[in-house]
């Protein structure tokens, strides 16, 4: 499993790099100009921008996901200012991570910090967005959100198909993930006797009814946590 912490303007070098390499790699569907134009360079900028900008301090979350010390990836959220989803109050803006790393369910890591981060911050229902050729919305979909809008972006004056979503639900999600979360942790072999079985199955219920109170207040147990995210950026 990554680790997933606070971004720092020191971050802006690797995420910038994995901006660019995923784009052209993920969206390989996309016209060539439209590739060649979110480069290197133009993700340098807009990531300078974003922390000159202090979007840090306007409800906006970066974070980056490390192997060791080393960033492999980031996500981001922030207030929907989108109004063909009126409804929503923040977005599922960005993530992107190395290949290598996609595959070590790292997806759910990032979906209960973003869901985490949105709830603490008031900011549900929260939405997101995926291009039509993009098959990463079908798991949207099993995670709960529900495509409410199909229309064309338009990047560098092309028309490009994609979807919107919207999750109703933040605090069942959150209930999910977490109990995901415990199970992955949790390693059963065949030859277990049923009796140990049954009791991991009693500590699991028990775990779940916790978590469920847990995840209705989650936005009152997280927002110590997040309360400071303004300040880790000025030092």
């Amino acid at each position: 499993m990554l680790s997933l912490r606070v971004s720092r303007a020191t971050d802006i070098d690797a995420i910038a790099t994995i901006h660019a390499h995923c784009w052209k790699e993920v969206y390989s569907f996309m016209p060539q100009e439209v590739l060649d134009n979110r480069d290197y360079r133009f993700r340098l900028q807009q990531w300078q921008n974003w922390f000159a900008e202090k979007k840090y301090e306007q409800n906006e979350g970066l974070f980056v996901m490390e192997a060791g010390h080393k960033v492999v990836g980031f996500c981001m959220c922030k207030p929907n200012t989108d109004p063909d989803i009126p409804q929503a109050l923040g977005e599922l803006h960005a993530q992107y991570m190395w290949p290598q790393y996609r595959a070590s369910g790292t997806g759910y890591q990032v979906l209960q910090v973003l869901t985490a981060y949105l709830l603490a911050k008031k900011m549900t229902p929260m939405c997101c967005w995926a291009f039509a050729e993009n098959e990463i919305w079908h798991w949207y979909e099993r995670m709960g959100f529900e495509k409410v809008v199909s229309r064309n972006r338009v990047i560098n004056g092309m028309e490009l198909p994609e979807y919107g979503f919207i999750h109703n639900d933040p605090e069942g999600l959150m209930y999910r993930l977490t109990l995901r979360s415990i199970k992955s942790t949790t390693f059963v072999t065949s030859s277990v006797s049923s009796s140990v079985w049954f009791a991991w199955a009693a500590v699991l219920f028990a775990v779940s009814f916790i978590v469920s109170k847990i995840s209705m207040k989650v936005s009152a147990n997280v927002s110590g946590s997040f309360a400071s995210f303004s300040r880790l950026h000025r030092k």
